[in-house]
């Protein structure tokens, strides 16, 4: 049989909107009985928005929700019930409202919907606006800004992305500012004024303000700052700065004067005057701007009416940075990496401000290695490494930009300094093994596969007694070993032990690696099956889900395969049996492309489906290629082929042949007898032998 034989006779688009689902469990759902979530419109770093409907209305509305691995995160969901009441107050046509938002059993935000097109994509498009045009933007920009500042609220975040602008049948344009996520409240009434941690970093490296970039405190005039980034971008269809990581927009933000406009390019129509506005808004320090939006408002009228404008401008210096106690010593390399020079001597950040930029440099390097340009990825690892000095021994940021500076260098040709650091970071870590430890690690996964869970036991815990005397329970040897025994209580059926047990290793293999490493979403993918055996279903479910969603974002899709299959076991479980066979085909898609090795699990599920819809000669053929798979993988000898051999027979009985029943039960009880013949199993597959053999005389 075929591969292929295994899929369901059904539409095309019916298996994609199950697969959807399944991919998005909000797609479908209604939030407080009222608003239906349609489809997606667009995700960013904490969630997704959405188009939906208000079903009392019957109208269009926005609904942006969090991604479901911030899910349990106190401070994100206080981050988003704070911007709905916020903006709840603004009162701007030129601001998107907020209309609800609800917390549980998910967090959203409910909007009104404006179907504009980011400024982006209009410049990337179009290129740059006409002055006339832009003017009128700006305008409508400042009245919105100015509205959220009265009521005490820093954007923090604006950009073109930002801005949804929408042309009318005239020409006339019109424009909403969104996406108040990482919005500042200043002098809230209620006094909780500090979810933003000190020295915290948020927004995006090409539009932050210098106050911004070194975590000083911020008002209303780093949206001045930010707001000038994008006017000039609007005029001249370029940032006003471009870099090749966050590094170096620091540099820029904190050093450096913008371009002229007739430098950037000649035939730009630009007046001077509206220049002058520009160039007051980045100004490098705050006192040096506009001291309101309503100010630059009047000076853009100005211009706009041919009135002249007269400011001072300061040329740039380096904008004033926050000194700590701590001096750092650059590294030979990373002063000849980024041009420090530029900022007036060296300076100093405090902790918070390294770890925002370090996981940012991390992210530029990462893409760069993913493409395959290690000449780009290496110094951006070396600018981590060199930020990342004076940050604790085993923080994440610092031991990913080791592990992949290692991976970078051996790929470059460079195997010494490579090799080095692989050391460094095994003796960081912990995760170095001993042989006394591997070879009790592999005993125990052997016995764990043959099913003899009292000796499997035994070893994994004296894995766990090495693992704290070689490297202490702060180390990944730790972690690795919890997930071992937590494995085998999980499989010998001790679900309530295992859980803790997986959760401990969760918890330890995020603190100490980058949510990025492929140990993540294993770890979740191995909660979710000791959740799953104490029923509960929702739990596991989210802990796959996330575990995907890990996977498919850092390029791991191998390590969705397991998760995508589980999900379909509980599908099963719960009698949703097409969006079950939906998740196990997702899953046999990706492991025939990656080679995960989970063939013969999957098309047990896919079997199963097909018994439980009483389609028992689909089902047959799909246990056959299960037990093809099996003989591939090399497992057709273990207690793992039973449950195939198990529900094949039970499919047989159903389908009236109890001689192949008969046949398929006996297997098991072969199975079961080599591996593990004092387990209970045993007498199982007797019972259903007698079964079988009864139900033959009676044919």
């Amino acid at each position: 049989m075929g591969r292929e034989r295994s899929r369901l006779p059904m539409e095309n688009k019916e298996l994609q909107e199950i697969n959807a689902q399944i991919a998005d469990p909000f797609m479908g759902k209604v939030l407080l009985g009222r608003y239906r979530v349609d489809s997606l419109l667009g995700s960013g770093g904490w969630g997704n928005v959405y188009l939906g409907t208000h079903l009392s209305l019957d109208t269009a509305i926005a609904i942006k929700v969090l991604h479901q691995h911030f899910a349990r995160d106190e401070e994100r969901q206080k981050r988003l019930e704070q911007e709905a009441k916020v903006l709840s107050r603004v009162d701007s046509q030129f601001v998107v409202k907020t209309l609800d938002y609800g917390l549980s059993p998910i967090a959203f935000i409910v909007m009104e919907y404006f179907d504009g097109v980011p400024l982006n994509e209009i410049l990337e498009k179009e290129g740059a606006l006409n002055q006339d045009e832009a003017m009128v933007l700006f305008e409508q920009l400042c009245e919105g800004l100015g509205a959220a500042h009265d009521v005490g609220l820093v954007h923090r975040d604006l950009k073109p992305s930002n801005i949804l602008v929408k042309r009318g049948d005239n020409g006339e344009i019109r424009s909403k500012i969104l996406d108040f996520g990482v919005a500042k409240i200043l002098n809230d009434s209620t006094g909780n004024n500090k979810l933003t941690a000190t020295g915290e970093i948020l927004g995006s490296p090409a539009y932050m303000s210098p106050e911004q970039w070194t975590a000083r405190p911020l008002d209303h005039r780093s949206d001045i700052y930010s707001l000038g980034c994008l006017m000039y971008e609007a005029l001249c269809s370029k940032q006003m700065f471009e870099a090749e990581n966050s590094y170096e927009y620091l540099n820029l933000h904190l050093a450096m004067e913008p371009k002229p406009f007739a430098k950037v390019d000649p035939r730009l129509n630009i007046s001077a005057d509206l220049e002058k506005v520009v160039r007051k808004c980045v100004q490098k320090e705050p006192q040096d701007r506009y001291p309101s939006v309503q100010d630059l408002f009047e000076d853009i009228e100005k211009v706009r009416s041919g009135k002249r404008v007269t400011m001072r401008l300061k040329a740039a210096t380096r904008a004033n940075l926050p000194h700590t106690k701590r001096t750092v010593k650059w590294p030979v390399y990373a002063i000849g990496a980024v041009t420090l020079v530029s900022l007036g001597g060296l300076f100093y950040f405090r902790e918070p401000v390294l770890i925002t930029l370090c996981t940012s440099i991390n992210q530029d390097a990462d893409s760069a290695f993913k493409a395959g340009n290690f000449e780009k990825a290496i110094p951006g690892y070396r600018n981590t490494l060199m930020l990342a000095q004076y940050l604790p021994k085993q923080d994440k940021r610092k031991l990913h930009a080791m592990r992949r500076l290692a991976d970078a260098l051996q790929k470059n040709g460079s195997f010494a300094e490579a090799s080095k650091l692989k050391d460094q970071v095994t003796e960081i870590t912990g995760s170095k093994q001993p042989a006394n430890w591997q070879a009790m690690y592999n005993r125990a996964v052997n016995e764990k596969a043959h099913g003899r869970w009292v000796q499997a036991d035994a070893y994994a815990k004296e894995t766990i007694r090495l693992a704290q005397r070689y490297a202490g329970k702060s180390s990944m040897l730790y972690a690795l070993s919890v997930d071992l025994l937590g494995s085998v209580y999980q499989q010998s059926g001790r679900g309530a032990q295992a859980v803790g047990l997986q959760q401990e290793a969760l918890q330890l293999t995020e603190d100490l690696l980058d949510e990025s490493d492929e140990q993540i979403p294993q770890r979740l993918n191995n909660l979710g099956l000791c959740l799953r055996q104490q029923n509960a279903y929702e739990d596991a479910k989210k802990a796959y889900q996330r575990a995907i969603e890990y996977a498919m974002r850092y390029d791991h899709p191998a390590l969705a395969v397991r998760p995508y299959n589980n999900t379909g076991t509980i599908l099963i479980m719960q009698k949703h049996y097409e969006e079950g066979l939906a998740a196990c085909l997702r899953a046999l898609d990706l492991d025939k492309k990656t080679g995960d090795a989970a063939g013969s699990s999957i098309m047990d599920h896919i079997a199963v489906i097909y018994t439980k819809q009483g389609q028992y000669q689909k089902a047959i053929e799909a246990f056959e290629e299960a037990i093809e798979y099996r003989k591939k993988e090399g497992s057709m000898d273990l207690p793992g082929a039973n449950e195939t051999f198990h529900n094949m027979g039970e499919a047989y009985m159903l389908w009236g042949k109890p001689e192949k029943a008969l046949e398929c039960f006996q297997r098991c009880l072969d199975i079961q007898l080599k591996n593990n013949p004092e387990s209970n199993e045993v007498d199982r597959y007797k019972r259903d032998i007698r079964r079988a053999e009864e139900a033959t005389t009676d044919s």
